[in-house]
C-alpha cells in the first residue's frame, strides 16, 4: 500500500474534525464498493457453476436452450468481469485515499499536541517561574536571617538585664537550630536537604511558631519569676 508524505500544504489547512469527517465518507464508500464486489463474485461462482453444467448439452447435445443460456451467461460473465475489475480498482482508490487522510489526521493531532506542550513551555517562559522561586527564596533567607538577628539581640539583652538568665537565654538560641530542623523536614519533599535530624511525627505536630513561643514563655516565665531584693 502507498503511503504519502503528508504536509500542510498539499491537505490545505483541514482541521482534525474535517478530516475525521472525510475518512467517514471514504469509508462508507468503501464498504458499499466492497458490497457490490462482494456481489458481483457471488454472482461470479454462480454463473460460472450454471455454465459447466450446460456445457455438455450445449456441446455435444447441439441443445438449442442450452447453447442459448451459455451464449447468455457469457455475456453475463463478460460485464461481471468488468464490474470486478472496475470494484477492484475502485477500492484501490479508496485505500490510497483513505491511507492519505488517516495520514493527514495522524499529522493534525500531533501538531495539536506539539502545540499545546509548546504552549505550555511559552506560558512557563513567559511567567517567569524561576524568577519568582529566586525572589521567595530572597524573601524566605532574609526572613531566617533576620530572625535570627532578633533572637542575637534578645538574648544579649536578657543577659544584660538578668545574668541569672543565662540557662534560660541558652535555651532561646536553641530557637534557630530547632527552626531550621523543622524547616527542613517541612522541604524535605521539594529539596535535597536532610530532615532526619526531626523525626517525622515531631515535625508533623510541631512548628516553627510553636517551637518558639515554647522557649519564649519559658524564659518569660522565668523573667516574671525574678525579685528585686535589697
Amino acid at each position: 500500500m502507498n503511503t504519502a508524505v503528508i504536509t500542510k500544504e498539499s491537505l490545505g489547512e483541514m482541521k482534525p474534525e474535517g478530516l475525521e469527517a472525510r475518512i467517514a465518507e471514504l469509508t462508507e464508500k468503501r464498504a458499499k464498493v466492497d458490497k457490490s464486489l462482494s456481489a458481483s463474485r457471488v454472482r461470479q461462482a454462480t454463473l460460472a457453476s450454471e455454465r459447466q453444467g450446460l456445457v455438455l448439452p450445449a456441446r455435444v447435445n447441439k441443445d438449442v436452450k442450452a447453447q442459448a443460456r451459455l451464449l447468455a451467461i457469457d455475456e453475463d460473465l463478460v460485464r461481471i468481469l468488468r464490474d470486478i475489475a472496475d470494484d477492484t480498482a475502485a477500492v484501490s482508490g479508496l485505500e490510497e485515499e483513505l491511507q492519505v487522510m488517516q495520514n493527514a489526521l495522524t499529522l493534525a493531532q500531533w501538531e495539536g499536541r506539539r502545540a499545546r506542550v509548546r504552549q505550555l513551555l511559552v506560558a512557563r517562559l513567559d511567567g517567569k517561574g524561576g524568577a519568582r522561586l529566586d525572589k521567595a527564596a530572597a524573601a524566605f533567607g532574609a526572613a531566617l536571617r533576620t530572625a535570627a538577628e532578633e533572637e542575637d539581640a534578645l538574648v544579649a539583652e536578657i543577659l544584660a538585664f538578668a545574668p541569672e538568665l543565662r540557662l534560660e537565654a541558652t535555651s532561646l538560641r536553641k530557637i534557630g537550630r530547632g527552626r531550621a530542623q523543622l524547616l527542613a523536614v517541612r522541604l524535605r519533599d521539594v529539596l535535597p536537604i536532610d530532615g532526619r535530624e526531626v523525626p517525622v511525627r515531631v515535625a508533623d505536630e510541631w512548628t516553627a511558631q510553636s517551637q518558639e513561643e515554647r522557649y519564649l514563655r519559658d524564659a518569660l516565665e522565668a523573667l516574671d519569676r525574678l525579685e528585686l531584693v535589697f
